[in-house]
């Protein structure tokens, strides 16, 4: 086994498996692989994506946002189009429940101009739209593994459909009935 798929798993493991402390140490090596293998990093996105996915629930702040960023940072290396609709889509919906601390969260990530500015009209024409689900602190906590679920599913189908057509688009989120109103933003 080539000795960086090693690291890899090892790290992995330690994001998804360890205190949050740890985490946060594998997280900061993850982004580094990122980082220094660009496109390369392509053929080990399967092997983190999951834990990273099981960390956006995290109670902690920090792994949550640690987590999100890495998932950014991952769009932007050897994602095509498809999959950054489907993150951005769970950024929004995180955002649908946490609110304005993600937008707050998001500003101070470097992510570039254009795809901020996306993202945020995204959560203001779901702000607008009324659709927003704000929970106490206990609640969130309670709902987060909800949207880990709804992205898991999401990332399983942009798996099995590659290319989809818009209609397989809005047949997918209407799956999720709290989601139907955001069928406009597959187009």
């Amino acid at each position: 086994m080539d000795t960086l798929i090693r690291i890899v798993l090892s790290v992995q493991h330690i994001v998804g498996k360890c205190c949050f402390e740890v985490a946060l140490l594998g997280l900061d090596v993850l982004g580094a692989f990122v980082d220094r293998l660009s496109g390369r990093f392509k053929a080990y996105i399967g092997t983190v994506l999951m834990p990273l996915i099981d960390r956006m629930g995290d109670a902690k702040d920090q792994v949550r946002e640690q987590a999100q960023n890495l998932i950014l940072k991952l769009m932007d290396v050897a994602a095509p189009p498809m999959v950054r609709d489907a993150a951005i889509l769970a950024i929004v919906e995180v955002y649908r429940h946490v609110g304005e601390k993600v937008r707050i969260d998001l500003a101070k990530r470097g992510i570039p101009p254009g795809r901020l500015q996306t993202i945020f009209t995204k959560f203001d024409e779901l702000r607008n739209s009324g659709n927003m689900i704000l929970s106490s602190v206990g609640e969130q906590e309670n709902q987060l593994p909800a949207v880990n679920q709804w992205w898991s599913f999401l990332l399983q189908e942009c798996k099995e459909k590659q290319m989809m057509s818009h209609e397989a688009k809005v047949r997918t989120i209407s799956k999720w009935p709290h989601l139907t109103g955001m069928a406009t933003l597959v187009s």
